[in-house]
């Protein structure tokens, strides 16, 4: 679920910014087909490789606690 919602994510921005994916692919030194997996939501992608697509993207991981039940 975490990965589909980064995909989401950088999906929405990648259009706010008038980007194609293989403008994104470019600027954050990706494969196309990492772009497409990215915000396909593939769980298997490599945290360095989201790193790449997020500060391209001028965005930011972060890490919270979730709310305890």
């Amino acid at each position: 679920m975490v990965a589909a919602r980064l995909g989401e994510t950088v999906r929405g921005e990648r259009r706010a910014l008038g980007f194609r994916q293989d403008d994104l692919a470019l600027v954050a030194g990706l494969g196309l087909r990492a772009v497409h997996d990215l915000e396909a939501g593939k769980a298997t992608a490599q945290l360095a490789t989201w790193v790449k697509a997020l500060d391209a993207l001028d965005l930011e991981l972060v890490a919270v606690p979730r709310r305890r039940l």
